[in-house]
């Protein structure tokens, strides 16, 4: 509600507030659209359309005077041909006096179609961000309808039945078995207990708006296509920050082609404080895939095409989305003004999950990409490269060790506890990062510049890993200066001792040694298992490709997971 004096404005004109008509184009049943606004007095009622490059006009303006909150103003949104550029629409209000807006929302010719949406949640041990979560939800009347159910799986083992008595939400204690496991014994208890038509999957450690959810329920009301919705990002430190709202598998925006081990986030770095930023939306984006901090799509896809892989964590969400899009054939549409807050990734930096991404994407690859045993050679040996070049030894080693964790095939992923796996390549890395050293920066300009670089470079460091087959003595470069957290950060090191490390978002700088006899050792290894690679790579991608339908199957996540005990409700 908002409360007007004569002669102020007010525009819904952000993120939130903008309809953006191109979902519906594509995917929906409606054809006709108008804003309805719930207004008492008078005011001068105006609706906008804007486009990617083109200023805003008006398309639509009325004055209305003795407006009730009871016979709501109906505001035309004009249609929009097939084939136009995609366009957001935003109202204007005028007062000419005093009064008071009490809501609106976007009303359709199309009469609506029965949704029930069970919302899943995965926690480990994220007690406060759960519970205003699920307190959010259930306290919005305007979800009472839509939302049919919200499955809380504890990871953890750390809530109370007690803390939930709302029918609709049910707690069950969980295994730790990751992301993957909780998700997969969410996904299985909707649709064993048909709690919902459609699933939305959420992190624990977000901060949602239920109008997401809400704009989400509307979204299915109005569609019939196979479409999954990928909720955006926004980074919890920087309200503003557009983090990413879906992404592409095999891309990246530092290198050219496709590579295996790489992943290319949508709509990255946009302010939303901005309307140019708001219109860079109205660049239409397919994506692959839908980060599990808001992914929602119809439960018969669950059903159809199985629950999630045995990932632990990271790259469960971008097999599970190329599975609908590459099998089931069903897009995964980004949906501008739904997202949540998210703890951003700079905040969380962990090597172990390093092990993970590689050691997932790897299988990702093998299933849907199916690239050539040397492509994926080049792309873990570039990878190396960068990490070998900066010190960066415990890096070195997850990558190393994903890769020889692959050519094992899926049984290591189910027959040894991850926990127990994690722990003990911590240990190993921290052994390897012995050679971390403090360090203060007085300025930032030298970690701003682009490297030298040229061909004789490049051979010269390739040729002696980075300087590990040299004499120490002979390592006189001057250091090399890192800043984390950007698009091609890493400064290609030539003949250097030390490399200098600067994570301005993350709050924290550290310096690394050269130490040639650790680094040598990890090549060795790594060439082992590239040797071995050759043997073994083509029997762990088709054991991958044949077992994959059943370690997503409701069977094995029963199992896995320990399933036979009592839900709390």
């Amino acid at each position: 509600m908002y409360r007007f004096q004569s002669g102020q404005h007010l525009s819904s004109s952000s993120y939130t507030n903008s309809y953006y008509e191109f979902p519906q184009r594509r995917y929906g049943l409606s054809r006709q659209q108008a804003f309805r606004l719930s207004l008492e007095g008078d005011f001068e009622v105006t609706v906008w359309e804007a486009a990617f490059n083109t200023p805003p006009r008006i398309v639509w303006q009325e004055t209305v005077a003795g407006c009730r909150p009871d016979r709501p103003v109906t505001s035309t949104i004009p249609p929009v041909a097939q084939d136009a550029p995609p366009k957001r629409f935003f109202f204007r209000l005028r007062a000419l006096s005093a009064g008071t807006f009490f809501g609106g929302d976007v009303a359709t010719e199309h009469k609506p179609l029965p949704v029930r949406l069970a919302v899943v949640l995965c926690t480990f041990r994220r007690e406060e961000y759960l519970r205003a979560i699920v307190t959010g939800l259930l306290a919005d009347p305007d979800l009472t309808e839509g939302l049919s159910a919200v499955v809380v799986v504890d990871n953890g083992r750390t809530l109370e039945a007690g803390e939930f008595t709302d029918p609709r939400v049910t707690l069950i204690p969980n295994r730790n078995c990751g992301g993957a496991g909780g998700f997969s014994r969410g996904m299985a208890e909707v649709l064993r207990r048909d709690l919902g038509s459609h699933i939305l999957l959420m992190d624990d450690d977000i901060a949602c708006d239920s109008e997401a959810v809400l704009r989400t329920i509307a979204f299915y009301r109005h569609v019939e296509q196979p479409v999954a919705v990928a909720g955006a990002m926004l980074d919890m430190q920087k309200p503003h920050l557009h983090f990413e709202a879906g992404a592409l598998y095999g891309r990246a925006a530092d290198s050219p082609g496709e590579n295996p081990l790489k992943i290319y986030g949508l709509g990255r770095g946009l302010n939303l404080e901005h309307e140019e930023a708001l219109n860079a939306l109205l660049l239409e984006e397919r994506a692959d895939y839908g980060a599990f901090w808001y992914f929602a799509f119809p439960a018969r896809y669950a059903a159809q095409g199985g629950l999630l892989l045995p990932f632990f964590v990271i790259g469960d969400d971008i097999e599970f989305g190329l599975r609908l899009t590459r099998r089931l054939g069903v897009e995964v549409a980004p949906l501008p003004g739904v997202g949540v807050w998210h703890q951003p990734f700079y905040s969380k930096i962990s090597p172990i999950k390093r092990y993970f991404f590689v050691r997932n994407l790897l299988v990702i690859d093998a299933l849907y990409n199916r690239s050539s045993y040397w492509r994926i050679v080049r792309a873990l040996a570039a990878d190396f490269e960068s990490d070998l070049c900066k010190f960066n030894y415990g890096m070195v080693l997850m990558l190393v060790r994903a890769f020889e964790d692959f050519l094992q095939g899926p049984a290591l992923f189910t027959a040894v506890d991850p926990l127990f796996l994690m722990a003990g390549i911590t240990d190993e890395a921290k052994d390897l990062d012995a050679n971390v050293l403090p360090f203060l920066p007085q300025e930032t300009w030298g970690f701003e510049q682009p490297p030298r670089e040229s061909w004789l470079r490049t051979v010269v460091r390739r040729l002696t890993l980075g300087g590990h087959l040299l004499p120490r003595r002979l390592l006189r470069g001057a250091p090399m200066q890192v800043l984390l957290g950007g698009v091609g950060q890493w400064r290609k090191n030539f003949l250097c001792r030390t490399a200098l490390f600067l994570h301005r978002e993350g709050g924290f700088a550290n310096a690394r040694d050269i130490a040639p006899a650790r680094g040598r050792r990890l090549a060795w290894r790594l060439l082992r298992a590239f040797w071995q690679g050759r043997r073994e790579w083509a029997a762990a991608r088709d054991a991958w490709r044949r077992q994959a339908p059943e370690l997503s199957g409701s069977a094995f996540w029963a199992t896995y997971c320990g399933s036979s005990q009592e839900n709390k409700k």
